[in-house]
């Protein structure tokens, strides 16, 4: 029984990501996070602030509100010198997209964006640094 169980939960674990890969949410996503970091790059907070959940939104107010939020405490979202992905995955019920970004002083950071859908496509509902590795613990 636990045998088959375990054989059940690791099915559902790897079945998960294709799924997400064939509906081309993996694609969306990273589109709209791209363009936002472009947007927070170019200094367009209203752009930037359009990719923002309608949570977000209404936490902050406004375009410029935001857009301060970001540039002093994601100074390295805000200057990104340079953007990769990782990993698409659904944690507790949430659909987190791992992005690595290098700032302006060429250190790069690890951040979970969580996705959420919108009548308009996806959106971004939060941002949450990720840890690096301990070493040699």
């Amino acid at each position: 029984m636990v045998r088959l169980l375990m054989s059940a939960c690791a099915i559902a674990f790897f079945a998960a990501g294709p799924v997400l890969a064939q509906d081309g949410v993996g694609t969306q996503t990273e589109a709209v996070i791209r363009d936002q970091i472009a947007a927070f790059g170019e200094g367009d907070t209203a752009r930037a602030f359009d990719h923002a959940s309608e949570f977000i939104q209404r936490r902050f107010g406004d375009p410029a509100r935001f857009g301060a939020m970001v540039q002093q405490g994601y100074p390295m979202i805000w200057g990104t010198e340079a953007l990769a992905f990782g990993a698409l995955a659904e944690r507790d019920g949430r659909l987190m997209q791992r992005v690595i970004v290098t700032g302006p002083n060429g250190v790069p950071h690890a951040f979970d964006y969580e996705m959420v859908p919108d009548t308009d496509g996806w959106k971004i509902n939060g941002v949450y640094p990720v840890a690096p590795p301990e070493v040699g613990a």
